[in-house]
């Protein structure tokens, strides 16, 4: 056996959302490197490959144009724009993360967070996803609605007897995994982007998933990848209605992400997807108008990372990305008009080639990243939090120097520190977020893995589940 002591992948299944003028920025992965001391999950390299460890759900989120995180006490707290409630206050109120958290309901936590247009998501400790901000397509997984929302709505209906274990955004739609491995959808369907419904019909289990301006992907079990949706730019990966409005909401046929290889991840952004590979490498198809696939060759190779370094996690903005390396550090690439690559030496200049650039001057490590529409955000391993990009509405920190300053320095939240993430004690945020519940166990080690075989569930329900079968596999969530 092998151990992963390098790294604890903590995976956000597309649950990144943003939009910049009207248009989505979504999909991240949060990986935590490990640190000396706090324990890890261990494999073998040959049964489960780089990337597919321990999965937990991501504990910091960006929208168009503000942001949400969970603290270690699983309360949430947003900052930035809120035209409709999508900091959990009333609309048009700041808020910062110094303030009352959202109110999730009595003795409930929050374990994953997605955000959109002007809307926001929460998976609770009880499997139960609840939304608030926006409404007007039905986002929040209540009747439509053309008012604020500041207040979290009732929990979504995920079907008689399901819980989510994953939950992304995309602009106006959400999606949720399932504990049974389907995905269900709501919110706005312009493009077929939520499938035909009830859950879509994906011929597998899926084991994450992402969400795009009006697409969405996923990646199923046996690490193939396959979206439906809108497929004007191939960001569906496949020829299929390639310049045309067609919609496909049912998925289309795995995409070859490259040849002999498997996805361990993926991110949808705004026409363009982006999935990181079994052996640390990424592949973007889609749209490259501003250099987003990181390459504009025929056949497009992987993005160039630098010389022997390898992804960990990836996240995909309006129409740029980034990701974070084995060696903590972010590069990132695609459109920069707010500095949003987080790079003073190509300030305005859309880079397709992210090692033309220094990486991110975070001044450490980093160990979770998330794309908004225009901005960039990621998490240090001091528990701190530092974002770069568009700032019209404070969405890089309460305390960031002006709102409506665009910067590629990467602005340090005073307000978070300690506070959204929830210790200055990396330790203790790696403890936080070692991998207790929801876990998958077609994403665990074999030696520790939950019986994935259909039967009962843990509480009585009939359909596929992860039955106990070891002192390894997590509890069931809370009711």
């Amino acid at each position: 056996m092998r151990a992963l002591r390098d790294r604890i992948v903590v995976v956000m299944p597309g649950v990144l959302a943003g939009v910049v003028a009207g248009v989505i920025a979504i999909g991240a992965v949060l990986v935590m490197p490990g640190v000396d001391g706090v324990p890890v999950a261990s494999a073998d390299a040959n049964e489960a490959p780089p990337g597919i460890g321990s999965f937990v759900q991501g504990r910091i989120a960006a929208g168009e144009q503000h942001n949400c995180a969970i603290g270690t006490d699983g309360r949430v707290r947003c900052w930035g724009s809120n035209r409709y409630g999508e900091l959990g206050v009333p609309a048009n109120m700041s808020a910062n993360p110094t303030q009352p958290p959202v109110d999730l309901g009595a003795g409930r936590s929050a374990t994953a967070i997605a955000a959109g247009l002007a809307w926001t998501c929460a998976l609770l400790d009880d499997g139960t996803v609840r939304c608030w901000g926006a409404n007007d397509t039905g986002q929040l997984g209540t009747p439509p609605n053309d008012v604020a929302n500041p207040t979290p709505q009732p929990p979504v209906d995920l079907g008689a007897g399901r819980f989510a274990t994953a939950i992304a955004g995309g602009r106006e739609h959400v999606c949720a995994l399932l504990d049974n491995g389907d995905v269900r959808c709501w919110g706005k369907n312009s493009s077929g982007q939520i499938g035909n419904g009830p859950t879509v019909a994906l011929g597998r289990d899926a084991v994450a998933i992402s969400g795009g301006w009006e697409h969405t992907c996923a990646v199923l079990d046996d690490g193939t990848v396959r979206c439906w949706g809108s497929n004007n730019a191939r960001q569906l990966g496949s020829p299929n209605g390639e310049g045309t409005t067609t919609s496909f909401p049912n998925p289309q046929p795995p995409v070859d992400v490259l040849a002999g290889r498997t996805a361990t991840a993926i991110s949808a952004g705004w026409y363009n997807t982006c999935a990181l590979l079994v052996d640390g490498k990424v592949r973007c198809w889609g749209s490259s108008v501003y250099g987003e696939r990181g390459a504009i060759t025929k056949p497009r190779p992987t993005v160039d990372l630098g010389a022997g370094r390898s992804a960990v996690a990836i996240t995909t903005g309006f129409s740029h990305s980034c990701a974070l390396l084995d060696d903590g550090t972010v590069r990132c690439w695609g459109r920069n008009r707010y500095g949003e690559l987080g790079s003073p030496t190509n300030y305005g200049t859309d880079t397709p080639n992210p090692t033309t650039q220094p990486p991110v001057a975070l001044g450490r490590r980093a160990i979770a990243i998330t794309a908004g529409g225009s901005h960039t955000c990621a998490v240090l391993d001091d528990a701190s939090v530092r974002c770069w990009g568009w700032n019209l509405f404070r969405q890089l920190g309460p305390e960031s120097p002006s709102m409506g300053l665009s910067t590629s320095s990467p602005i340090p939240l005073a307000a978070v520190d300690g506070v959204a993430i929830g210790t200055t004690d990396p330790r203790a945020v790696f403890t936080s977020l070692a991998p207790t519940r929801y876990a998958d166990s077609r994403m665990q080690p074999r030696s520790t893995a939950c019986s994935a075989t259909p039967g009962p569930d843990p509480r009585g329900r009939s359909g596929r589940s992860r039955s106990p079968a070891a002192a390894a596999c997590p509890p069931a969530p809370r009711r």
